[in-house]
């Protein structure tokens, strides 16, 4: 999406329509969150956990508003700075960001940034079932990548650390969709996300905990109720 076209302004994962002339969001619109209220109180570097988030675009978003969070810098906050301003300091402070696109990819490096974290999220998938190579990665192959970043996380991290891996977000039926040359349809999305889930448990606590070998220390966030009804309501369709 182009955020100097003034026709839509990205707000923490919600397109709001925006005043031509002032560039200002339209809060009072439909789908409009409210104005952001400040950081919680005391949030600050000393009293976060090391969280850290790995994967590809989606992750990347996450990793930046959340160090707006942290930074109180959310009332009027615009998601719609470079790429390269969010991945501006990832590998500094207490909130870093390491890039994921595909499993096998980041599994061949020896990549250890991580091994400081308290809380890993992973949260990636659109690559795979996008056009980058042609052609999408199979539910079985996806998950099974997905597994292996698991337990290499477990492996490089604390015994205190908790990783939590994302359920992939449905893409909009763009052109490159219709085309047949992107298959980032919502079905495939949701076999991913399905068939991971059945590698999970529900444990003491409410929480879907990886329960594939020996893993003691991940688990899955199912966010499907919150993104299922807004999957097609982004704009920028490719």
């Amino acid at each position: 999406f182009e955020c100097l076209s003034l026709y839509v302004r990205y707000d923490m994962y919600i397109f709001l329509p925006v005043n031509i002339l002032t560039g200002e969001p339209d809060y009072s619109s439909l789908h409009a969150t409210p104005q952001y209220a400040p950081s919680p109180h005391q949030l600050s570097n000393e009293t976060v956990e090391d969280v850290c988030f790995l994967g590809d675009s989606h992750a990347r978003f996450l990793y930046f508003q959340s160090r707006k969070i942290l930074h109180n810098e959310t009332n009027r906050n615009d998601g719609c700075a470079s790429r390269k301003n969010h991945t501006d300091h990832a590998k500094e402070g207490r909130i870093r960001y390491e890039s994921l696109a595909f499993a096998s990819n980041w599994l061949e490096s020896d990549s250890k940034q991580l091994s400081h974290c308290d809380l890993v999220f992973v949260s990636y998938g659109h690559w795979d079932a996008g056009y980058p190579t042609r052609k999408p990665t199979a539910p079985l192959e996806y998950v099974s990548g997905a597994l292996q970043v698991l337990h290499r996380l477990e492996n490089m991290t604390k015994e205190s650390s908790r990783i939590y891996i994302l359920s992939s977000n449905a893409h909009p039926i763009g052109k490159k969709i219709l085309d047949c040359v992107d298959w980032r349809v919502p079905s495939l999305l949701d076999a991913y996300n399905s068939l991971l889930r059945t590698h999970t448990v529900l444990d003491d606590g409410g929480q879907w905990r990886v329960s594939q070998g020996n893993l003691t220390r991940s688990f899955y966030i199912d966010n499907s109720d919150m993104m299922d009804p807004l999957w097609d309501s982004a704009t920028d369709w490719g």
